[in-house]
Order: C-alpha cells, then sequence, then structure tokens
C-alpha cells in the first residue's frame, strides 16, 4: 500500500519536494513538488537517489526513514548531463599540492593527487554511510553509518586511511538526524552537524560521552565546523558564532545580511573564514573584519574548502543533472586563488582552474563534501 506523506516527507537537498512513500518493501516510489507545475516523477523500480534522506511526520516530530541510493538509470542521466556540459579550459593536473577527498554519486568516496592527477578510490559507495572526514595527518578517516533496524542510531566509525581497520567506534542515538561529521584537530572528538536546523552534538570517542548545543538563544543551529584551537563555529540561519572550549558559551561573530548563506570552511590557520552567502563565496577574517566577495557568476556557487596553506579555495559550481528534476543538484569543482580579489566562475579567467583527473576531460563533480589535504 503506497502512502503519500504530502505534509511530513521531505528530501535533503530539495525541501520544496514530497516523497510518495511503499511502507512494504521501504522505498519510495514518486517525487512530487508543492509547485502545481512540476509533475510527479514517477520512478522505475531500478532508480534511486543518492545522498537523500526520506522523512515523514511521526509524533510530532521528524524521523528519519531512510537514506537511499542511486542505481540504474538514474546515475546514466546525470553522467550524460556532465559529457554534454561546456568544457572550461585549463591544465590537467598539476594543479597544486595535496589531496582532495570527495563523495560522487555511486562512485563511493574518492581522491584526487592534486599534482599527478591520479584519481583513486578511499571508500566504496555503501548506502549505509552518511558522511567522512580525513584527520589533517591523512591516517585516519571518519565513516558515519545507519545502523540496521535503529533508524534514530548512527555509528561513527574510525578508521585506519590505509587499510580500513577499525580504530574505534561510537553509537549514538538521537532523535535529531545528523550528517557531515568532522575530526576534531586533535582527532578525539567529533562534530555532527544537524541535517535539517536544529542542534549540534559533540562525540568524545575516547569517553563515549557527548555534548549537546541545542540552540543559540532560541534560534536553531545549521552548521558547524572546527576552528583549529578546538572551538566551533556554529551557524544559525543570520548569525555566526564562535563557542568557547568547553561548549558552553558563545560569542557573537557576525550578524549576516544575506538572503541564504551556509558552507562555512575555516583556515588551517584559523585566521580566515569562507562561506557561500546569496550564491557566491566570500572570505574574512576570524573577527569578521574585511569582509570579500571571491566568486561571482550568473550561477551559484557552495561546498568551499581552502588548501592546506591557505592560498588557494576549492569552489563549487551549482549544476541539476539533465532529466532529473529540480532535486537532482550537484557540484563541479574550480580551484581559485584565495587572494582577497573577485574571480568571474563564467569567464574563461586562467586563475580559475577546473580540477581534471588525470585521463578524463571534464571537470570532477562531486556531491557537498570536500576536503583539501
Amino acid at each position: 500500500m503506497f502512502q503519500s506523506f504530502q505534509n511530513g516527507t521531505r528530501l535533503q537537498r530539495a525541501p520544496h519536494l514530497y516523497g510518495v512513500y511503499n511502507a512494504e518493501d521501504d522505498r519510495l516510489f514518486a517525487i512530487r513538488s508543492q509547485d502545481s507545475n512540476i509533475k510527479p516523477f514517477f520512478l522505475p523500480n531500478n532508480i534511486f537517489f543518492t545522498g537523500l534522506f526520506c522523512y515523514t511526520t511521526n509524533e510530532n516530530r521528524i524521523m528519519r526513514i531512510r537514506r537511499i541510493n542511486i542505481a540504474g538509470a538514474f546515475i546514466g542521466l546525470m553522467l550524460l548531463s556532465l559529457s554534454c556540459k561546456k568544457d572550461r579550459s585549463g591544465s590537467k593536473g598539476a594543479l597544486g599540492s595535496g589531496n582532495v577527498y570527495f563523495t560522487w554519486a555511486d562512485e563511493g568516496t574518492l581522491k584526487i593527487n592534486l599534482q599527478s592527477g591520479a584519481k583513486s578510490l578511499v571508500l566504496p559507495n555503501d548506502t549505509k554511510q552518511n558522511g567522512f572526514d580525513v584527520s589533517k595527518d591523512q591516517k585516519r578517516i571518519l565513516v558515519q553509518e545507519d545502523v540496521p533496524g535503529q533508524y534514530d542510531t548512527q555509528r561513527f566509525k574510525i578508521l585506519d586511511l590505509n587499510n580500513g581497520t577499525v580504530i574505534s567506534s561510537m553509537d549514538f542515538t538521537s532523535t535529531e538526524t545528523y550528517t557531515n561529521p568532522r575530526l576534531s584537530p586533535n582527532g578525539t572528538l567529533i562534530l555532527c552537524s544537524p541535517l535539517l536546523p536544529g542542534s549540534v552534538t559533540i562525540l568524545n570517542i575516547v569517553t563515549q560521552k557527548f555534548t549537546t548545543i541545542k540552540d543559540i538563544q532560541g534560534k536553531s543551529l545549521t552548521n558547524a565546523c572546527w576552528m583549529p584551537d578546538e572551538t566551533i563555529l556554529l551557524s544559525t540561519a543570520n548569525a555566526l558564532y564562535r563557542s568557547n572550549k568547553t561548549f558552553d558559551q558563545v560569542s557573537l561573530i557576525k550578524n549576516m545580511d544575506f538572503s541564504s548563506w551556509g558552507s562555512v570552511a575555516v583556515r588551517n590557520d584559523g585566521k580566515k573564514i569562507a562561506f557561500a552567502g546569496d550564491k557566491h563565496i566570500w572570505m574574512m577574517d576570524a573577527n569578521a573584519d574585511n569582509l570579500m566577495q571571491i566568486t561571482d557568476s550568473n550561477s551559484e556557487e557552495g561546498a568551499v574548502c581552502f588548501s592546506p596553506d591557505g592560498s588557494f579555495m576549492i569552489v563549487g559550481t551549482y549544476n541539476f543533472a539533465s532529466g532529473g528534476g529540480p532535486w537532482a543538484k550537484y557540484y563541479t569543482m574550480f580551484i581559485v586563488p584565495a587572494d582577497g580579489k573577485k574571480y568571474q566562475m563564467d569567464s574563461s579567467d586562467s586563475n580559475v582552474k577546473p580540477v581534471i583527473a588525470h585521463g578524463e576531460s571534464s571537470p570532477q563533480s562531486y556531491d557537498s563534501k570536500v576536503q583539501w589535504l
């Protein structure tokens, strides 16, 4: 029996869309939008979706039903879209030093060495995984995954990046759905940001204890990231805050005068903060001085991170997969200088370099999480 949760079921990357959910075989049957101009998108049996969560209202709260993955024909649509996109000129390989880690579609967690352009698999695709984070020394990787049969429980595992051995593990049960976990600089704490506006939790994988920051002055939290001194940057809908080291006090860094903003990244020395605001990338000092717009275009940029030395940034340009509907969003990877100048992403500016893996012809696409180490 198919059930329609018109007032409750939501998709992560497009909260204006609703899913028709089949409770018998635990899968989405169709996608429907609040917009009457968008017709329902019915799904063949072999098509699922990557990086999306289905939600339904239950007992006056949002409960995660299932994380669903992509397979079959839809990935073909995404790859066809990429092959039809106009290439940006730029040198392949020799884009700098270090490794870039990211996830893409059903290919798993990947790595590109920027000096050689070599792309390799870090973790195979797994529909249970909800996020990853690589340690600064690139010796360990944090993986967040579902626990089968326990919808409110997430498992956080730290693995040896070279051989996949589990170093430590912690299960955490909460009605909040977390994603994009981040290891603290010393590697003992895990920072969990909410999928939808809510609370932020810090897990201590050594003591197996946790601290939760529910809100700031009644405002729900939207994202969080570590500072080098193991304080935390905390985002609300219209402001950026910084916690103390015990996470029981916060101070305001800046009220954000943007209609929408997010994707906060911190330079390794902690002196610069980058973020996406009103469709483009901005950078400022850690105390909010010297705010500068870094990218401009007729489209939109996001999913930013700094290079290890802070001289450059990876910036993702928004795309939608052809034939996939308005919810099928992904990024294309570019490198721009982090020197305070504004760069036109639409132009052939030689300073805007596409990240193209060795042996490939198009800039690399990715889902949203990206690290440059």
